[in-house]
């Protein structure tokens, strides 16, 4: 295996030293140029939320950011967070720079989850919707 490695290197090196480094710069300008006329084309193409081919395209947390502002807010409790398919955790009491859409998933989920607790309270009677969970008051009768 070595006499082979050893062999292969030696022609490797041979081939290099034969190659005019001003036609080496050329190629790698040439590739670079086609490279990035072909990322330039898909990227405008395939958008996020772009239906191809009957397969919508992805959205990624970097479109997200492009298409949002970036705003700074600390959840109230520990939730997932997800929008179009890009997910974020969100920690109660850790402060959490992300695109706006994640903010408001995140207030009207509490919103919903603060109406419930109102619901239930009235629908058991209680008078004060912090009488849920445990010790909590009895009904009025």
């Amino acid at each position: 295996m070595r006499v082979k490695t050893a062999r292969a290197k030696k022609q490797i090196s041979r081939i290099i030293k034969r190659v005019p480094v001003a036609e080496v710069d050329d190629l790698f300008q040439e590739l670079e140029e086609t490279v990035g006329q072909r990322i330039g084309t898909e990227t405008s193409d395939n958008r996020p939320g772009k239906i191809i081919d009957g397969k919508k395209t992805i959205f990624t947390y970097q479109d997200l950011c492009n298409m949002f502002d970036i705003v700074s807010f600390t959840p109230e409790r520990t939730v997932p967070l997800t929008f179009n398919g890009v997910k974020v955790q969100a920690y109660a009491g850790i402060e959490m720079h992300v695109p706006q859409c994640f903010k408001e998933i995140c207030d009207q989920s509490g919103r919903e989850l603060r109406n419930a607790g109102k619901r239930l309270a009235e629908n058991r009677g209680y008078t004060d919707t912090i009488a849920l969970g445990a010790g909590a008051l009895e009904p009025e009768r």
